[in-house]
């Protein structure tokens, strides 16, 4: 019995953490760091699949705002889903479409590899400007792959004074 109650506590925390406003949400994740798999694209005519794998070991996901409605494909894993307000317990296999300009954050239950489905008439295939096109990233996140940016050119740098 303890452990359903154990389960039921956590679930109550991470309803609590994908309701979270989206700023303080973006905080928490960026301050604690986050780690998936990167993601793999497939390409093929007019069509752009983009393919992430999100692990439980790192529960807190916060998508970034999307551009253009899409249809989202959850191959495998089970995560707890907040779209606009509302919580849904997402559970693969299964396919639904989002509205442009939702932004949607995530409690990983079970690792979890998601599929996102865009239509790309121009066959575009940097991944740089297939970001632009799809997604826009918050200032929070922007400001913080910048730092990570500072940190790893002065690694590079303390490596490269080792070295002589």
């Amino acid at each position: 019995m303890s452990e359903a109650i154990e389960e039921l506590e956590e679930l109550e925390q991470a309803v609590d953490f994908v309701t979270s406003p989206t700023d303080k949400l973006e905080e928490m994740i960026l301050a604690n760091g986050f780690e998936n798999l990167p993601p793999t694209n497939f390409f093929s005519d007019g069509i752009y699949i983009r393919s992430v794998t999100m692990l439980a070991k790192n529960p807190l996901v916060l998508g970034h705002k999307h551009n253009t409605r899409h249809f989202n494909i959850v191959l495998t894993g089970s995560a707890l889903v907040a779209i606009e307000g509302e919580v849904f317990h997402v559970k693969a296999p299964v396919m639904f479409e989002s509205k442009e300009g939702v932004r949607k954050s995530l409690y990983i239950l079970e690792d979890m590899t998601w599929l996102t489905v865009h239509p790309n008439p121009e066959g575009e295939q940097d991944n740089g400007k297939l970001e632009e096109i799809f997604v826009t990233k918050s200032d929070a996140f922007n400001e913080h792959q910048n730092e990570l940016e500072v940190f790893k050119e002065a690694l590079n740098q303390i490596g490269q004074e080792e070295k002589k």
